[in-house]
């Protein structure tokens, strides 16, 4: 956002009217057991900015075109040529899927505000976004198998404890990015819940090893009790890391660094402060990025351990929503598709791949027997069951072979 411009600018929500506050305030109100709570409150802070800093854009919008009334509903401000109006000086600024996503956030905040004046018809322009948007990126080209994921991880650590690895604290980054990759590949956490791991709170050192035991922050997942036990193998390098490397990154804040106390946080940067949500993203994509030559973010990680295991246990494909924390399978369903295309396309290109190996048997059968069919318009080798690799001179087809044409009748 470009505070210099205005056009660019997200109102707060101290700056809007105040009855746009008040009925933010009251949507936001939790519910009880009985009685319900506002349309607001079961949203998680990440998705509630989310719908402020839209609703914001809109409202500001409305400001500097002199069309903010204050004490107009948010629905009745909502209209078609309004709407049309944003979106097309939205794409001026924004790619379509942005905007997109800011029309869908419009429709859920003024549906939470002022329930009783919904706005279908802009869940209908979203979709005609939808519709001429293309996607991003391909998915398929950045899936890698979550074992080579986990195994970078691994190599990670194990250079970074090599002698020749550089100064102590170029070690300790390097061994704490391989532990972030390996336990991503093993655990698919969201990467807000990934950055808000901390030590003997939601991870947890037990006698059988380090134990992941959080609720998830996701909005549509928020609730979800998220247990992930480590490994024997990955409970070791997490001991190094927090007995070793992990002091050493903490050590860091003592040389000058104006930077706040990490706390119990597990991830530590190298300024000595916790790592922040943003640099989990800069670190597993360049990490991956250098390694396997393909960009890997940690959302996509989820993606990799679902259709890892749709491709290699089929059998157990709906233990993926467990793994992911969905709370149901119809959004896991979509990678099981997606290995199926994978069998489906390894499947025809081992057909291929057999009829190829068949035709050069063929080519060689003909060598030492070439009984052709008696039509005189097809060509085809017919192959006895018995035909030698040798076959004498009182042999038909060695006969044959001399260039007579075969009698065999059709």
């Amino acid at each position: 956002m470009n505070i210099l411009n205005p056009a660019h600018r997200c109102m707060r929500v101290c700056e809007w009217p105040e009855g746009d506050r008040t009925r933010r305030a009251q949507a936001l109100v939790n519910g009880g057991v009985i009685e319900q709570g506002g349309a607001l409150s079961h949203y998680a802070a990440t998705s509630l900015r989310r719908l402020d800093s839209t609703y914001g854009r809109w409202m500001q919008w409305l400001q500097l075109r002199a069309e903010l009334d204050p004490a107009a509903s948010p629905a009745a401000r909502v209209t078609r040529q309004r709407a049309s109006d944003f979106v097309r000086d939205s794409l001026g600024v924004n790619n379509k899927r942005t905007v997109m996503e800011q029309i869908r956030s419009l429709y859920d905040m003024c549906r939470a505000l002022d329930p009783e004046h919904p706005l279908p018809w802009l869940l209908k322009v979203v979709a005609a976004i939808r519709a001429h948007t293309e996607p991003v990126q391909a998915k398929a080209p950045h899936i890698v198998d979550s074992d080579e994921l986990y195994q970078l991880g691994i190599h990670l650590m194990r250079r970074a404890k090599q002698p020749s690895s550089g100064c102590t604290w170029r070690q300790a980054i390097r061994y704490r990015n391989g532990l972030i990759i390996s336990i991503l590949a093993v655990c698919s956490l969201r990467r807000i819940d990934l950055s808000m791991l901390r030590i003997d709170d939601n991870f947890i050192r037990r006698p059988d090893g380090w134990w992941v035991d959080m609720f998830a922050s996701k909005t549509r997942a928020r609730g979800t009790l998220l247990v992930f036990p480590l490994g024997p193998e990955l409970t070791d390098y997490v001991d190094e890391y927090v007995s070793c490397y992990r002091p050493l990154l903490l050590a860091l804040r003592r040389r000058g660094y104006p930077t706040k106390d990490p706390g119990d946080a597990l991830w530590i940067g190298q300024d000595g402060s916790a790592l922040s949500y943003h640099s989990h993203y800069e670190i597993i994509v360049r990490e991956t990025r250098a390694a396997l030559g393909v960009p890997v973010n940690p959302h996509r990680f989820r993606h990799c351990l679902a259709t890892s295991v749709s491709i290699h246990d089929p059998e157990h494909v709906k233990i993926i929503p467990a793994l992911l924390g969905h709370t149901d399978l119809s959004t896991s369903e979509r990678y099981y598709n997606l290995a199926g295309r994978y069998h489906a396309a390894h499947g025809w290109q081992q057909n291929v791949i057999a009829r190829r190996g068949r035709a050069a048997q063929g080519k060689n059968a003909d060598l030492h027997d070439d009984r052709l069919c008696g039509r005189s318009c097809c060509g085809a080798i017919r192959l006895s069951d018995d035909c030698g690799a040798n076959p004498g001179e009182d042999d038909p087809a060695a006969q044959r072979s001399k260039g007579r044409r075969c009698k065999i009748p059709n």
